[in-house]
């Protein structure tokens, strides 16, 4: 338990899928495991409506139980890159326990991609 830290339990990587494939994945993730979230961090863009979620990203999660928190467009994407490369590199992270395979654990821990 990790209660009042950050910490990282896992690691998906994936793009294009409708936002009710990875709210399936994380709480399969988590029945396997007898876990349970905290705050869940979307981009900047997750609580914009549009055509196919009239709630955005943020609304859908809020319906299923999740806690999204919105992080704040970055004013410069560099400088952006470059704080999440440092706060990744300060999580601890267990290699075995990511999903994406080792290629993805290394472009994590060389602040790659």
């Amino acid at each position: 338990m990790w209660t009042g830290s950050t910490a990282s339990v896992g690691y998906y990587e994936n793009s294009g899928e409708f936002i009710g494939h990875y709210i399936a994945w994380l709480k399969d993730w988590a029945s396997e495991r007898r876990a349970s979230f905290g705050d869940h961090f979307i981009p900047h863009d997750g609580d914009r409506e549009s055509l196919w979620l009239e709630s955005g990203t943020k609304g859908v999660m809020n319906g299923l139980g999740f806690r999204p928190r919105v992080v704040a467009r970055p004013r410069n994407k560099l400088e952006a890159i470059s704080a999440a490369r440092t706060a990744f590199a300060a999580l601890p992270v267990r290699r075995a326990g990511l999903w994406g395979g080792a290629a993805a654990a290394s472009r994590i821990s060389q602040g790659v991609g």
